[in-house]
């Protein structure tokens, strides 16, 4: 039922829809909800990314994807004045060097938006960071996760909302590209009401060069008073997917030095596992 439903969606996105001036008002209201469910102060968790490529050689047995390369990661988000800090810290398998003593390096990512989308990138191999201009269609570590996806808040603003179904338990949303900085054309988000908000299960999302990708979200937990979080995400496009499982989140105010760029050169994030809402 589920790949119908996707199919349906697809030549949705590619249906030549007219402009629109301004979002549906309920559609719009709806997004709102959803939007609202990530505006905590703050947030810290832990989780593992998996990179999959299409087998091109694969049997029955071995499967139809195989692992190209995972990475453990420490994952903040500061929420303030409209403005939205994300980091996340990498744990790699990438040798920084024959005297660094070990097989694992960090490669940590800071990003900070508010009207525009500043990048900070630290590597291991440079042991500095770099400032990035752009590049908000980058993938994290060569995943199917953009750096754009990061900024889950702000996201919701790049874009004018109109139904596909308006069905109040489970609509399902268009979203069409307005303004310059999101790298996708239009999404087709499918939601779920929980309680008095709404959670987003699953988008669909066609970015400027005409690639469909699909995100799955699943294993909603609550993290704090009206807040859900998924344990699990699967990103889906031809010839890759990237699966990303959280482990422990904790939903409390984050510290503001965590998000500069000297902290991003000379530490670690904490881990939230002492202060684990679940």
């Amino acid at each position: 039922m589920k790949r119908v439903i996707l199919s349906i969606l697809i030549t949705l996105m590619f249906w030549p829809f007219a402009s629109f001036a301004d979002s549906d008002p309920e559609a719009a209201k709806i997004m709102t909800l959803a939007k609202d469910q990530f505006t905590t102060s703050g947030e810290l968790a832990l989780g593992k990314l998996a990179v999959f490529l299409k087998n091109p050689e694969s049997t029955s047995a071995e499967g139809e994807w195989k692992l190209h390369h995972n990475a453990d990661f420490t994952w903040a988000k500061r929420w303030s004045d409209g403005k939205e800090e994300v980091r996340i810290d990498f744990a790699t398998a990438i040798n920084s060097g024959a005297d660094s003593g070990s097989l694992y390096s960090d490669q940590r990512y800071l990003i900070q938006r508010n009207e525009q989308i500043t990048q900070h990138i630290y590597l291991p191999s440079l042991r500095r960071v770099r400032i990035v201009s752009g590049h908000i269609a980058d993938p994290l570590i060569n995943s199917d996760y953009l750096v754009y996806d990061l900024t889950t808040i702000k996201d919701f603003e790049d874009y004018e909302y109109h139904f596909v179904d308006s069905n109040v338990e489970k609509p399902v949303i268009r979203g069409e590209k307005r303004g310059e900085i999101t790298p996708y054309q239009s999404v087709i988000f499918i939601l779920e009401k929980k309680a008095e908000t709404y959670l987003v299960n699953e988008m669909t999302v066609l970015s400027g060069d005409q690639e469909v990708k699909h995100l799955y979200f699943s294993q909603f937990n609550q993290v704090g008073p009206a807040r859900y979080r998924p344990d699990k995400i699967e990103i889906l496009r031809e010839g890759g997917k990237t699966e990303i499982s959280l482990t422990h989140w904790s939903v409390r105010p984050v510290n503001a030095e965590f998000f500069s760029s000297t902290h991003l050169e000379t530490h670690k994030l904490p881990s939230p596992l002492e202060a684990s809402a679940r």
